[in-house]
């Protein structure tokens, strides 16, 4: 299945929400709504029957500007020194390579281009049914769980690190390690955000971050990612890494 009904201006007022709601990761919510902007306006610059990723090459100075001007003192370092690289090589290379391809330094900029870029091709692709841990469209590893409502309970989907497609998975089960025993697969919440779960296995030692559209209809499960960024760093500190890491690598 794909997600529905979620734009880049959804997220862009998510952000603003919980950026008015929190200090905590404030910084990192402001730089990410003139990210979703940008990425706004690739995809509706990028051409609807865009199918390959050199095609992005023109948006790299862009972006590499929105870095130099709101970024990091190291995302402002990576701009300078990314500028004389083939970005049509690298962009190519890395959307051949998505599915295992380690978050490294170049790893924000190809996937804050490939994300829009991988979005229109899914929503061009047919529905693919499946129960697996990998995306059925780009084969890319979940970043996120999605607890949606259902009938007296929740069903579980998986949502797609690059592409956005969202996909039903079993919920008491490891999507690294298919780990299936309880007493090793424990949850971990917390107070301040109740609608966060932190689904972790004991055995591969990573975890599923999943938002839980019950407890709150209005999250968005991209944004909220970023804006429990401490729920982030407690479980890095307790041994555990996360299934897939995010846009900008926690």
């Amino acid at each position: 299945m794909k997600v529905a009904g979620i734009t880049w201006q959804d997220k862009i007022e998510r952000v603003h929400f919980l950026s008015s709601q929190q200090d905590v990761a404030d910084d990192v919510l402001l730089f990410y709504a003139k990210v979703l902007q940008f990425q706004e306006g690739v995809q509706t610059r990028l051409s609807a029957s865009a199918e390959n990723a050199v095609e992005l090459a023109p948006f790299v100075p862009e972006l590499l500007e929105l870095l130099t001007q709101s970024g990091t003192p190291q995302m402002k370092e990576l701009a300078a020194s990314s500028l004389s690289l083939d970005w049509g090589k690298e962009l190519e290379s890395y959307w051949i390579d998505r599915g295992i391809r380690p978050y490294g330094p170049l790893s924000f900029v190809g996937l804050a281009l490939l994300q829009p870029f991988a979005r229109n091709l899914a929503a061009r692709a047919p529905i693919t049914r499946q129960v697996a841990p990998h995306c059925p469209f780009c084969f890319c590893k979940p970043q996120l769980g999605v607890l949606r409502p259902e009938g007296e309970g929740r069903k579980l989907n998986l949502l797609c690190s690059l592409c956005g497609t969202e996909w039903e998975y079993r919920r008491i089960i490891c999507p690294n390690c298919e780990e299936l025993d309880k007493e090793k697969l424990p949850v971990y919440k917390s107070d301040t955000s109740p609608h966060i779960k932190l689904a972790a296995c004991d055995t591969c030692h990573t975890y599923l971050k999943c938002i839980d559209l019950s407890i709150d209809g209005h999250a968005i499960p991209e944004v909220d990612d970023v804006a429990s960024l401490p729920m982030s760093l407690w479980m890095a500190q307790n041994g555990f890494e996360p299934l897939q890491l995010n846009l900008f690598g926690f």
